[in-house]
């Protein structure tokens, strides 16, 4: 699942026209870096990125539509914080210590850890997922 997601966001930044120089997928929601032209609305983009990876994901994995959170995949929420080119590597930083941070025993896992994981067992078939994994990685 992590691996399509990331596939699937490429492939709309490459439609749309913009860059994701770092991204990390997470169990309940997505960490992303984008560089974009002045022009993009960003309401509009985060419209293009959610509903075009849920239609994509959906369409790839059309079981998630019964199972996952009532047929909707995100919820309207996003956050977006502009970047300068002096916080960029801080940032990129942040994004790619996200999964270590969740999983290596350090950070929150999802609230609904246990249903997650089931999910991604018997509808995802990921028994090596790396959404499965919790406790400190070096131990697991």
């Amino acid at each position: 699942m992590d691996a399509d997601c990331k596939r699937l966001l490429y492939e709309l930044a490459e439609e749309y026209g913009f860059q994701i120089p770092a991204m990390e997928v997470m169990p309940d929601h997505v960490h992303l870096l984008i560089n974009a032209k002045p022009h993009f609305f960003i309401p509009d983009m985060i419209k293009i990125i959610k509903g075009g990876l849920a239609r994509k994901l959906f369409l790839l994995h059309p079981e998630m539509k019964q199972k996952l959170w009532g047929g909707h995949l995100w919820n309207p929420s996003y956050c977006v914080v502009t970047v300068s080119e002096r916080s960029r590597e801080q940032i990129e930083q942040y994004i790619e210590s996200q999964k270590e941070k969740a999983w290596g025993g350090r950070g929150r896992p999802p609230k609904d850890l246990e249903r997650l994981q089931a999910y991604h067992r018997e509808v995802l078939k990921c028994e090596d997922d790396v959404f499965l994994q919790s406790g400190d990685p070096e131990t697991s």
